[in-house]
């Protein structure tokens, strides 16, 4: 016969435990945390134990607000897109969509752990929607038709998504790897023959450009300007 004894702390760590257990958690104390967990130490150290230890108490008690970490991660993704501030709802289309791509991409850089998983794993909460739909009203407001609303919304949020998941491996450390020197590409030039790559020697892009400001800006207008001139709509 097996005997079963249970571990029975006395004392000290007998309050300690009943003290770690019975320690009231919000779901968005736990998100906060979360985020904050992600902030620190990069997406990969996003565990339900190591949420538990940033929080101080026993696993078990964040599955009272989260089924698993699957399900932690949307709602914590749910809860950064809240987080995006959408820009003045009079703004014009043109102005409106540009903020709304900008205020994305801030968001982001601000939480750069949240980029992989918001690409692998979008999130459709009322959050999520409500950016989308700021895009949908202001080109709703400036005629636009609604075949262009869907797309053209689409085109600008998937290209702040992406140049963002661009953007933060190559500027920002993540998950403890630290970003690749830019400026090494452009020593690579140098061994390049012009016969072959007779554009490439003579333009020598630079690395730091393909995720500067600048560029950002630079990609955003030109599908502006696009969306203005398939539309009709002023630029």
């Amino acid at each position: 016969m097996y005997t079963v004894t249970r571990y029975r702390p006395s004392g000290e760590g007998r309050k300690a435990l009943m003290t770690e257990r019975s320690r009231p958690l919000s779901r968005g104390e736990i998100l906060d945390a979360a985020l904050a967990l992600i902030d620190a130490e990069g997406f990969k150290a996003l565990t339900m134990r190591n949420l538990a230890d940033h929080l101080g108490v026993v696993p078990m008690a964040l599955y009272r607000h989260v089924a698993n970490k699957d399900d932690l991660v949307r709602a914590l993704l749910e809860e950064a897109s809240g987080r995006v501030v959408l820009p003045p709802a009079d703004l014009d289309w043109r102005r409106g969509l540009s903020a709304l791509a900008a205020a994305i991409r801030a968001e982001l850089l601000r939480h750069p752990g949240l980029v992989a998983p918001l690409l692998s794993s979008p999130t459709l909460g009322p959050n999520a929607l409500a950016v989308a739909e700021y895009g949908y009203s202001v080109m709703g407001n400036d005629g636009f038709a609604a075949g262009d609303i869907e797309r053209g919304v689409n085109a600008v949020l998937t290209y702040a998504l992406g140049f963002a998941g661009l953007e933060v491996p190559r500027t920002q450390s993540i998950d403890g790897a630290e970003p690749p020197d830019l400026g090494a590409l452009d020593a690579t030039y140098d061994d390049l023959d012009p016969a072959t790559f007779p554009l490439t020697t003579s333009l020598r892009p630079q690395g730091a450009e393909l995720v500067s400001e600048q560029q950002f800006h630079y990609g955003l207008d030109r599908i502006l300007d696009g969306l203005a001139s398939r539309s009709g709509q002023p630029g």
